[in-house]
């Protein structure tokens, strides 16, 4: 049987990439594959990161690199102000939200920045990527999402490359986060009638896409993101030379660690926002705070019992997990997209044992998992009801009863990377010429 031949256009891959959250979910796919026998290619432009830390991961498939973007560089050793009240930074976020409202009303994108940058690629190398496209006889075609400026090549390829089929992967939702009928909404329906077949990232998130695009049931699947089981066995093997080489937590404090991208801006629409978080555990000396992946943050910063950490790899990023007694988790947001996500971060939480605090809503999806595989507690993020909920972790890890309720671990491991992209396989298998 002739293994096929597929081509994957995301808007950054590892090595050269803008962050792994973003990238994450298609090298997993891209490596499963190609393990499987497929011949695995690659698009996207190279991030021109010059980063000082670098990931060591097996690369099966094979990357092609079209131009470069210069990804925003770290502000040295500083932490930003939660909060910046000076005219000059009053003005700048007040044009910058208006021209991110209107890159949203229009593209769906929230970042006005990345639209231009995205929008400029596909201009540039849409003709270079059907090129491609056609020269390695490619059968199928996946498109990943966000950037949503990248759901236009779909009618391109359709239109160019007519015997090639093609799926538009979704890691984020687009019209779903606000539920408005705007310009972007009318795109994101005609770009979808372009696709062979949509895979997106929740049982939640299909329900709502067949109900407001009026998809076809059959033509659109969910397959969950997860955690990489080999690269836990990983650190598990290598755990003391990780710890050799990273901070030193203290073991007679109770130890709170978020990890994953993350801002500073005390800002509604920074919806990771830790400014309530960080007031409460300033009052709390007998616990120490780590906000692991700070962004422009280059080295550690402490402020007394707050610890601002940059961009770490995944194994220190597991090794501060492992290290901690309670793992944060923030989606705090007024728009639906809780009900659909959760965070690349919050499947390496749970494969970790640990306890987690989800703060944002508690009818959001990772406050379900919290609840329904008993891994933690959930708390809004407000001052008063944080605090409450931190000072009953802090008796319960004092008392020494800091543990799961239940442990489900059956439940867990489906959504082991290798479980989720071997139903991926199936699913594109099924879409057949």
């Amino acid at each position: 049987m002739k293994m096929e031949k597929i081509v994957i256009i995301c808007s950054s891959m590892w090595p050269k990439m803008n962050m792994w959250g973003e990238t994450q979910r298609m090298f997993y796919l891209a490596n499963y594959l190609a393990g499987q026998g497929y011949e695995i290619m690659v698009i996207s432009p190279a991030y021109e990161t010059n980063r000082n830390i670098t990931d060591t991961r097996e690369q099966k498939y094979s990357n092609i690199y079209l131009g470069s973007i210069k990804r925003t560089g770290k502000t040295g050793q500083t932490v930003p102000a939660l909060t910046r009240n000076g005219i000059m930074q009053k003005v700048k976020r007040r044009i910058s939200g208006i021209a991110n409202r209107y890159g949203e009303w229009f593209y769906g994108e929230q970042d006005i920045t990345e639209i231009l940058k995205k929008s400029k690629w596909v201009r540039k190398y849409k003709k270079e990527i059907c090129r491609i496209i056609k020269e390695k006889k490619a059968d199928k075609v996946i498109i990943s999402m966000p950037g949503f400026t990248l759901m236009k090549l779909g009618q391109v390829i359709h239109n160019t490359c007519m015997d090639v089929k093609l799926i538009y992967d979704y890691r984020d939702p687009w019209h779903l986060w606000r539920y408005k009928k705007n310009p972007a909404y009318y795109r994101e329906k005609l770009y979808l009638g372009y696709a062979d077949c949509i895979v997106g990232f929740s049982e939640m998130f299909r329900t709502d896409m067949i109900q407001t695009m009026k998809l076809d049931p059959n033509k659109i699947y969910t397959v969950y993101n997860g955690y990489s089981e080999l690269a836990w066995q990983k650190f598990e093997k290598t755990q003391k030379t990780v710890s050799d080489n990273s901070r030193s937590v203290p073991d007679h404090k109770m130890i709170m660690t978020y990890t994953g991208n993350m801002s500073l801006a005390n800002k509604k629409s920074n919806y990771r926002n830790p400014a309530n978080l960080i007031a409460v555990i300033k009052e709390i000396p007998d616990i120490e705070l780590y906000l692991v992946g700070v962004s422009k943050v280059e080295k550690g910063v402490d402020e007394k019992n707050i610890h601002f950490i940059g961009e770490v790899t995944q194994q220190q990023s597991f090794l501060y997990m492992s290290q901690s007694d309670v793992l944060i988790s923030i989606h705090d947001t007024s728009d639906r997209s809780g009900e659909y996500l959760i965070s690349g971060k919050f499947y390496d939480y749970m494969r970790s044992g640990k306890t987690i605090l989800h703060i944002g809503s508690d009818n959001g999806l990772m406050a379900e998992f919290v609840n329904k595989y008993g891994l933690g507690v959930v708390c809004e993020n407000q001052t008063e009801k944080l605090r409450g909920k931190i000072n009953a972790l802090m008796e319960k890890w004092k008392a020494g009863r800091l543990i799961r309720i239940t442990d489900d671990e059956q439940n867990i491991k489906q959504f082991e990377r290798d479980t989720q992209n071997e139903m991926y396989k199936q699913i594109i298998d099924n879409v057949h010429k």
